[in-house]
């Protein structure tokens, strides 16, 4: 069998080829799940990081939210202070000179 001797050396050298192939193809199997992996890690992180934000964001909706009625209950009772004190500028204004609204009286 003359062709025998070359026919298998051209196997080897084509099996050899297949295995670097393989070989090859695997390392870069391996390394797009290595990516994969880092690339899970670093969503799970960033959706830690808003779901820590939005609770963040919630207290401080809530802190707001009381700050802003106080303020308001605070605005309508100067309001209303604002309002006492027009009606004593203009008793003032009206009773001056015959002094019935003076620091005595009682106006509301």
């Amino acid at each position: 069998m003359p062709g025998v001797p070359a026919e298998l050396a051209s196997l080897r050298a084509r099996v050899s080829a297949v295995e670097a192939r393989l070989e090859n193809e695997a390392g870069l199997g391996a390394m797009v799940d290595m990516d994969q992996a880092a690339i899970t890690t670093r969503l799970d992180a960033q959706q830690t990081l808003l779901h820590a934000l939005a609770r963040t964001q919630r207290d401080h909706t809530a802190h707001l939210r009381a700050h802003g009625e106080r303020l308001d209950r605070i605005d309508n009772r100067l309001d209303r202070i604002d309002n006492r004190l027009n009606r004593i500028d203009i008793l003032c204004l009206l009773g001056g000179a015959e002094g019935n609204a003076g620091p005595g009286s009682s106006v509301r």
